[in-house]
């Protein structure tokens, strides 16, 4: 009995435990890759993760919406595998709240055709973004409220940074 136990048990508890969660629009995902510019990131308001973005599925495969530097397009929609190709770890934050996909990818592709530029001046004051100014700035859009839960002074700047998103009481830390 314990042996038909076991091949009945065993394979469900090995697809549970090796599943990749269920990815949906609109839910946010934090990333630390192991190199010099994630570390130094991640150690501004220490908490694990330098870079954020916003995932979102397109015909059944999840991509992730963010902003870096680049000289060509610093407004990216990269599959999630490639995102997280170089991550040392990764969280995924899921809304509290209804997110209409519709206003949320047009939005996007909205922001992807102007051609937004990755703000190096780390400012929240002008028209680029850095990935969490973006990531609070899409929100901001979708339910009219800020999505982090303080401003972190940096450099006699006031910033957004991963550990305010992450810390944010409109999600769920999964």
């Amino acid at each position: 009995m314990e042996s038909k136990l076991k091949k009945i048990i065993l394979p469900f508890f090995v697809l549970f435990l090796y599943a990749e969660p269920k990815f949906q629009t609109g839910d946010i995902i934090l990333r630390k890759e192991q190199n010099t510019l994630s570390n130094l990131f991640s150690q501004i308001d220490p908490c694990g993760y330098s870079h954020s973005g916003i995932i979102i599925i397109k015909n059944k495969t999840p991509y992730v919406v963010h902003i870096e530097y680049d000289t060509r397009k610093d407004l990216k929609i990269t599959p999630l595998k490639q995102f997280l190709l170089t991550a040392s770890s990764y969280k995924v934050l899921k809304p509290k709240f209804t997110i209409n996909r519709h206003k949320l990818t047009n939005l996007i592709y909205s922001l992807k055709n102007s051609n937004i530029k990755f703000d190096t001046a780390l400012s929240l004051n002008n028209n680029s973004f850095y990935c969490t100014e973006f990531v609070d700035y899409v929100y901001y859009r979708l339910i009219n409220k800020h999505i982090y839960s303080y401003l972190y002074t940096f450099k006699n700047k006031k910033i957004i940074t991963v550990r305010s998103i992450l810390k944010s009481k409109y999600f769920k830390n999964e």
